[in-house]
């Protein structure tokens, strides 16, 4: 019989209107562990990048869904990206920066990354 195995970390992070991608610091990674599922080129202002995927959870408030994220030794905080603000049912504010959906939340909020598919045997 299998174990799942389920690791949480709580950060805070910044909605990055101008990505797309969630994007978590290798030092975070690092301590997950996550199972990497591949590897993609993504254009950033320093040039083309090779950043590892992985599929993880990523929760803000109490939301949760399952969602590709990058992994990058360059960003020191969480990014996320809008690619995930729709399936959590949130947006943008434009006029006052702020995410909003049923609540309106702050910009800058914690989340809640997780690693999924950890199978002990």
């Amino acid at each position: 019989m299998g174990l799942r195995l389920q690791i949480e970390a709580y950060l805070l992070g910044l909605v990055n209107t101008g990505a797309i991608d969630t994007v978590i610091p290798r030092r975070i990674a690092e301590e997950l562990q996550p199972p990497i599922t591949g590897r993609s080129t993504v254009p950033t202002t320093k040039g083309p990048v090779e950043p590892y995927e992985y599929t993880g959870v990523i929760g803000i408030t109490s939301r949760r869904r399952a969602a590709p994220m990058l992994v990058s030794k360059d960003v020191g905080f969480p990014l996320i990206g809008i690619a995930i603000l729709k399936p959590l049912s949130l947006e943008v504010n434009p006029a006052t920066g702020r995410l909003r959906g049923s609540v309106a939340f702050l910009h800058l909020r914690r989340i809640r990354v997780m690693r999924l598919g950890a199978h002990l045997r």
